[in-house]
């Protein structure tokens, strides 16, 4: 019975529902299109669940998806008898509304939407949410799966947060062309702030960085999760540490918080950072004073199950570009869910009340067309007791998506509390948006993308900006109220005199924003401002010692992609091998791999894996070897070692003992003495089948570079290393360390400061002496390294560090950057390309770093 979309789902083509005959729902005002697309929908969700054709009711054709790509309407047993009760009146009559803009459609789909919403919350949501604070747990999590403002996977996300001890969101990609709908929608993160400030949730879950690749850099971690924090989220939940890298668990939407990463010694430097923005922004209260109330029960009227009405797309476009301009202009709100409204919604005096925050001023913003009910009357009450609501274009049309002139006759009686505006820059309007405590100068001059966060205290207040633009800085002036300015410094932890200027109940002060960064400032009710001045240090270059020496700090590494299989006595040669994987496991009796974006519950995969004594595959890896390569550094990478039987130019290999390569679960196979010039062949055997036996590729690794063929690679001498992108120096798949080094005469006593002008990575550690002294990640490229100095000569070295993008792929058909899925690896060219032909990273030391001495204090800049 989970399946109905109506009472049966094969009635003759004389009945339809229920006991109606088809004549009968023609007179309705039923029409014959929307009986056949509707009962077409259902059939392909029936086909979909069960694996079978289900053959069509009014047509031959099967499984054909109703216009639009969508399956049927969210049902359950109690969906007629529940909205009958809610709403008054039979939705069976009125199905076609759902689908097409016939009869009173608007109402419908808002009555169904706002019913799905009470049922979900009621019947999944608020049992959670009791049994976690019953048992003294924690219930986090995400909804939203970035629809909005189509309703397909929820009516209304953020009313859902309510019901969370720690409501959250997802953050995934690192795109925001091509996915705006994640880093970058400020409205998913605001929503998420509201609620806890409204609910009292003191902290708000990101799930961050997920199927943003392999080769995510700490400039973009730092930049993203600075995004997220300066809106309101505080518990980062990065995303994922992987357990292994078997089989296909590598293309898993990666990357990886985990030892498999090359960067991950130098992570702590950015965890502290966020520990410490964690911290500071879960402490204190976010009030804002500004309430705007959501258009989520407008966008219900425009989300069918038929074709998706461009009216939806422009409702969200429109209310996303409005919160990027209230963000720009630093304007501070909390947004409104109408759900959470009637549950915690009242009026106090001239103040709308949500929960624990009162609001002096309500927004309906462009688009709103419809407000519920319970919000009309507190409306109406709220304006009666003199608070003040600004609605952008008309008023409302509609309360609970049905006509209504309620909304229009509380503007016309009252125009001085209701402000009818059609933009935020008109000046009433724009007056009634500031801060009284707070204000930008001069906002429209600030250039780059300059966020902001603040959070109240007994004695001041906390302030983080943030820059998002990775090509801007942005320099800026801002007046609090206040007494003096505090820098908190979220590397170090430090804390220390910020230059301001303290006037009449407030304080003014400059902040600079390289490209990505960030400032967390305390403005203080009670302290004294120090001097209103910050020393200019002269910058000195200071001359090396001795030439840059450039040197690869681990083993070079081919990745063998393409490979021969050989099954029932068939060899099939030069395949990609995710397309060798898929023929063996459908000659296994398998669509294709069975671990692909899979959970393994109990034994659902395992217990299919009984394979007959004669099956099984044999693939053989080949690549080409130059004369003069130093073989005997060459080592083989395999997967799961204990399931295959492996030759090398058909000579019997064995796994050494003990030792991996980037997994645990890597094998090492000791190969140099059977590789030769020319064509060499790595063979790996598994009879019979095995349910863990993954085909993936092969890595060789060792002292070699690597030159391009017309297919694939060439292993060739290695001749060394100079400044400039390893991939033109024979490393292209190489993900870790390489090294540059110089020797500096400097004096202790001295500030130094060491520059990387010109490089590509995901972080240098910078060492002096043989000690680390920190490292570079995000703009301005810095690092100063005082501490490390000592008198006379000083070894410098600068640690570039790449990433398993180069190494783990994808390396074909990649049409967009910052979104890696499973499906990126997927598909490749029938035979192998040419290696300039891979998608590969730029990675290396450009141009030589600078050690800079510091003069002065030289000059006192305001």
């Amino acid at each position: 019975g989970e399946y109905y979309a109506f009472e049966k789902a094969y009635y003759p083509k004389s009945k339809w529902y229920g006991g109606f005959s088809y004549v009968d729902l023609l007179a309705e005002g039923v029409t014959e299109k929307f009986i056949d697309v509707t009962m077409r929908g259902y059939e392909h969700a029936i086909g979909d669940e069960f694996g079978k054709t289900v053959p069509g009711i009014f047509t031959d054709e099967p499984n054909i998806r109703p216009p639009g790509g969508k399956n049927t309407m969210r049902w359950s047993p109690a969906l007629f008898t529940d909205f009958q009760k809610r709403w008054g009146y039979d939705l069976k009559l009125h199905l076609p509304s759902l689908f097409e803009d016939v009869g009173d459609w608007k109402r419908v789909r808002h009555n169904y939407y706002q019913l799905l919403l009470e049922l979900f919350i009621e019947r999944w949501s608020k049992p959670w949410y009791r049994y976690c604070e019953n048992h003294n747990l924690i219930w986090t999590g995400h909804y939203w799966e970035h629809g909005w403002p189509n309703p397909e996977h929820g009516s209304d996300n953020m009313a859902m947060y309510a019901w969370h001890q720690m409501p959250g969101i997802d953050m995934l990609f690192n795109a925001l062309d091509e996915r705006p709908d994640q880093f970058g929608n400020v409205r998913a993160v605001k929503e998420l702030a509201s609620v806890a400030n409204q609910l009292g949730r003191e902290r708000t879950l990101s799930e961050t960085y997920g199927a943003a690749g392999w080769e995510l850099r700490f400039e973009d971690m730092k930049r993203l999760g600075d995004w997220e924090y300066v809106l309101g989220v505080n518990f980062m939940n990065q995303h994922l540490s992987y357990m292994t890298l078997v089989g296909d668990r590598k293309h898993d939407f990666p990357q990886s918080f985990s030892y498999h990463t090359p960067w991950w010694p130098y992570y702590k430097t950015l965890a502290d950072y966020f520990a410490r923005l964690s911290l500071a922004l879960s402490s204190g209260e976010q009030r804002n004073t500004i309430l705007i109330i959501e258009p989520t029960t407008t966008t219900w009227m425009y989300a069918s199950w038929g074709e998706s009405p461009e009216k939806l797309d422009e409702l969200g476009d429109t209310f996303n570009s409005f919160l990027k301009q209230l963000e720009q202009r630093h304007i501070e709100y909390d947004l409104g869910s109408e759900h959470i409204i009637a549950d915690h919604g009242s009026v106090e005096g001239d103040r709308f009340v949500v929960g624990k925050r009162a609001y002096s001023l309500v927004v309906l913003p462009a688009g709103t067309e419809s407000l519920n009910g319970t919000t009309v009357r507190l409306l109406q009450e709220y304006v009666r007791h003199g608070g003040r609501v600004v609605c952008l274009g008309d008023p409302p049309a509609r309360v609970d998506g049905a006509p209504s002139g309620a909304l229009v006759q509380l503007a016309n009686a009252d125009s001085a509390r209701w402000i009818t505006a059609a933009s935020l820059n008109e000046p009433s309007v724009a007056e009634l948006l500031k801060s009284p405590d707070y204000e930008l100068l001069d906002a429209a001059s600030v250039s780059g993308q300059v966020f902001h966060m603040r959070r109240m205290f007994e004695d001041g207040q906390l302030l983080f900006f943030t820059n998002f633009s990775l090509k801007e800085a942005s320099a800026f002036q801002c007046r609090v109220s206040g007494t003096a300015v505090l820098q908190l410094n979220t590397f170090t932890g430090e804390i220390e005199p910020y230059p301001g200027q303290s006037g009449e109940e407030a304080v003014s002060f400059s902040v600079s924003l390289a490209p990505g960064g960030s400032l967390l400032l305390f403005v203080s009710d009670h302290l004294e401002q120090p001097p209103a001045s910050q020393p200019v240090w002269q910058r000195d270059e200071v001359s090396p010692a001795g030439p840059i020496t450039v040197e690869r700090l681990s083993p070079n590494v081919l990745t063998l992609d393409y490979c021969d299989l050989t099954m029932n006595d068939s060899t099939e040669h030069g395949l990609y091998f995710y397309t060798a994987a898929n023929k063996i496991w459908q000659a296994h009796g398998f669509d294709d791999n069975p671990w692909v974006s899979s959970s393994q519950y109990k034994t659902n995969i395992l217990d299919k894996g009984n394979f007959a004594d004669d099956s099984g595959f044999d693939v053989t890896y080949h690549f080409q070897v130059l004369a003069g390569v130093a073989t005997d550094s060459l080592r083989a990478v395999i997967e799961r070692p204990e399931l295959w039987n492996v030759a090398v130019n058909r000579q019997p290999v064995d796994a050494v003992q003990g030792k991996w390569w980037l997994d645990r679960q890597f094998g090492v196979y000791d190969i140099g003495q059977f590789v030769h010039k020319g064509d060499n062949t790595i063979t790996l055997s598994r009879r019979p089948m095995h349910i863990l036996a993954e085909l993936e590729p092969v890595y060789l690794i060792g002292d070699f570079q690597l030159m391009s063929l017309p297919h694939g690679w060439q292993v060739v001498p290695d001749r060394g290393l100079i400044l400039g992108e390893w991939r033109q120096q024979g490393l292209p798949f190489y993900a870790e360390a390489v090294s540059y080094q110089r020797t500096y005469s400097l004096r202790k006593g001295s500030r130094y400061v060491v520059q990387a002008p010109a490089w590509y990575g995901t972080v240098i550690e910078v060492r002096v002496n043989g000690e680390q002294a920190g490292i570079i990640g995000w703009q301005p490229y810095e690092l100063e390294i005082t501490d490390w100095v000592c008198d006379g000569d000083n070894t410098i070295e600068l640690r570039v560090v790449g990433s398993l993008k180069n190494t783990l792929g994808p390396h074909h058909n990649v049409s967009r950057r910052g979104i890696v899925t499973p499906w990126s690896f997927k598909y490749a060219p029938a035979g192998q390309p040419a290696g300039l032909d891979y998608d590969l990273d730029g990675y290396g030391l450009f141009d030589e770093f600078a050690v800079v001495r510091l003069a002065g204090p030289a000059v006192a800049a305001d």
